[in-house]
């Protein structure tokens, strides 16, 4: 198997936000995942998929290790990071978007091919960070 097969832990990745408090403190919490519902196909659910009873496609946590090697072979990031800031998950976004947009047929079918997945869950992927990006959000990993 490859960097992310069998051989590697797995991973959850999940996104989160900053609240600010009354006390001027700040809490994170889970981004809600009606945030991440329209996006389709929904991702390989992660630990806190399913959290929410009305949620029935995407939501705010996936499956980190099966786009892991994926996402690190487009962006040049690891998603097996406690936490990705604002500004990384901003750059993650935008290079899977171009990448989605631009990058030629062979290229993008022989990329797809090596880390299993398809070009659905690929345009899904870049959504999901959008939205995260959208929301100031970070993301964080669970291994």
């Amino acid at each position: 198997m490859g960097k992310y097969g069998n051989d590697t832990l797995g991973l959850d990745t999940y996104a989160k936000r900053q609240v600010a408090q009354a006390d001027g403190s700040r809490l994170e919490e889970p981004l809600p995942d009606l945030l991440f519902d329209w996006i389709s196909p929904p991702l390989c659910g992660g630990i806190m998929s399913g959290s929410t009873a009305i949620s029935t496609g995407c939501t705010s946590s996936f499956r980190g290790k099966i786009y892991a090697g994926f996402i690190e072979a487009v962006t040049g990031q690891s998603l097996y990071q406690e936490t990705i800031p604002t500004e990384v998950v901003k750059q993650i976004h935008l290079d899977l978007s171009q990448w989605c947009a631009t990058e030629s047929y062979a290229n993008r079918q022989a990329l797809l091919e090596t880390h299993r997945i398809t070009m659905a869950q690929a345009h899904a992927l870049a959504n999901w960070f959008n939205v995260v990006q959208t929301e100031s959000g970070i993301v964080c990993g669970w291994w």
